[in-house]
Protein backbone atom coordinates (compact mmCIF):
# COMPACT_ATOMS: atom_id res chain seq x y z
CA UNK A 1 0.00 0.00 0.00
CA UNK A 2 1.44 3.38 -0.91
CA UNK A 3 0.81 6.58 1.00
CA UNK A 4 0.44 10.01 -0.49
CA UNK A 5 1.92 12.73 1.68
CA UNK A 6 0.74 16.29 1.16
CA UNK A 7 3.03 17.89 3.75
CA UNK A 8 6.74 17.58 4.48
CA UNK A 9 7.50 15.43 7.54
CA UNK A 10 10.34 16.55 9.80
CA UNK A 11 12.17 13.64 11.42
CA UNK A 12 13.07 14.45 15.00
CA UNK A 13 13.46 12.92 18.41
CA UNK A 14 11.49 14.56 21.17
CA UNK A 15 9.26 13.61 24.09
CA UNK A 16 5.50 14.06 24.10
CA UNK A 17 2.62 13.13 26.35
CA UNK A 18 -0.71 11.58 25.44
CA UNK A 19 -3.46 12.59 27.86
CA UNK A 20 -6.02 9.81 28.23
CA UNK A 21 -9.69 10.57 29.06
CA UNK A 22 -8.97 9.44 32.64
CA UNK A 23 -6.36 12.21 32.92
CA UNK A 24 -3.47 9.73 32.96
CA UNK A 25 -0.47 10.78 30.86
CA UNK A 26 1.39 8.33 28.63
CA UNK A 27 4.89 9.37 27.59
CA UNK A 28 5.98 8.80 23.99
CA UNK A 29 8.86 9.56 21.65
CA UNK A 30 7.97 11.86 18.78
CA UNK A 31 9.47 10.40 15.58
CA UNK A 32 8.26 12.88 12.98
CA UNK A 33 6.01 15.89 12.69
CA UNK A 34 4.22 17.65 9.84
CA UNK A 35 1.62 20.39 9.54
CA UNK A 36 -1.23 17.86 9.70
CA UNK A 37 0.16 14.86 11.58
CA UNK A 38 2.77 13.16 13.69
CA UNK A 39 4.16 9.73 14.40
CA UNK A 40 4.78 8.63 17.97
CA UNK A 41 6.56 5.62 19.42
CA UNK A 42 5.30 4.13 22.68
CA UNK A 43 7.31 1.63 24.78
CA UNK A 44 4.30 -0.71 24.76
CA UNK A 45 1.03 -0.80 22.85
CA UNK A 46 -1.19 1.82 24.52
CA UNK A 47 -4.38 0.11 23.32
CA UNK A 48 -5.54 2.94 21.07
CA UNK A 49 -7.98 2.48 18.20
CA UNK A 50 -8.20 4.33 14.87
CA UNK A 51 -10.59 7.32 14.95
CA UNK A 52 -10.07 7.79 18.70
CA UNK A 53 -9.65 11.50 19.57
CA UNK A 54 -7.20 12.40 22.35
CA UNK A 55 -5.24 15.31 23.78
CA UNK A 56 -1.46 15.56 23.46
CA UNK A 57 1.23 17.83 24.86
CA UNK A 58 4.53 18.42 23.06
CA UNK A 59 6.51 20.46 25.61
CA UNK A 60 9.71 20.67 23.52
CA UNK A 61 7.69 22.37 20.74
CA UNK A 62 5.55 24.36 23.22
CA UNK A 63 2.27 23.11 21.73
CA UNK A 64 -0.70 21.05 22.86
CA UNK A 65 -3.94 20.04 21.22
CA UNK A 66 -6.31 17.38 19.90
CA UNK A 67 -5.34 14.52 17.59
CA UNK A 68 -7.10 11.57 15.96
CA UNK A 69 -5.50 8.12 15.87
CA UNK A 70 -5.13 7.08 12.21
CA UNK A 71 -2.71 4.15 12.41
CA UNK A 72 -1.55 1.67 15.08
CA UNK A 73 1.52 -0.38 14.11
CA UNK A 74 3.00 -2.78 16.71
CA UNK A 75 6.75 -3.22 16.16
CA UNK A 76 8.64 -6.56 16.37
CA UNK A 77 10.74 -5.33 19.31
CA UNK A 78 7.60 -4.67 21.42
CA UNK A 79 7.23 -0.92 20.88
CA UNK A 80 4.25 0.53 19.05
CA UNK A 81 4.13 3.30 16.42
CA UNK A 82 0.98 5.42 16.39
CA UNK A 83 0.11 7.79 13.56
CA UNK A 84 -1.96 10.81 14.59
CA UNK A 85 -3.77 13.39 12.50
CA UNK A 86 -3.71 16.85 14.07
CA UNK A 87 -7.18 18.31 14.60
CA UNK A 88 -6.23 21.35 16.63
CA UNK A 89 -2.94 22.64 18.02
CA UNK A 90 -2.24 25.67 20.20
CA UNK A 91 0.98 27.24 21.34
CA UNK A 92 1.82 27.21 25.04
CA UNK A 93 3.51 30.05 26.90
CA UNK A 94 5.15 32.50 24.50
CA UNK A 95 4.38 30.32 21.45
CA UNK A 96 1.48 31.97 19.57
CA UNK A 97 1.08 29.10 17.07
CA UNK A 98 -2.51 28.09 16.36
CA UNK A 99 -3.85 25.45 13.94
CA UNK A 100 -7.43 24.29 13.30
CA UNK A 101 -8.38 21.50 10.91
CA UNK A 102 -10.38 22.76 7.92
CA UNK A 103 -13.27 20.47 8.92
CA UNK A 104 -13.81 22.17 12.29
Amino acid sequence: MSEQRHFYRKKLTSTGYLILPSGEERKFSLLDLSLRGLQAEFDTNPGLQPEQILRINLPDQSVEGLVTVVRVTPQPEGTCHIGFQINRMDGVGDNTYRFRDDDE
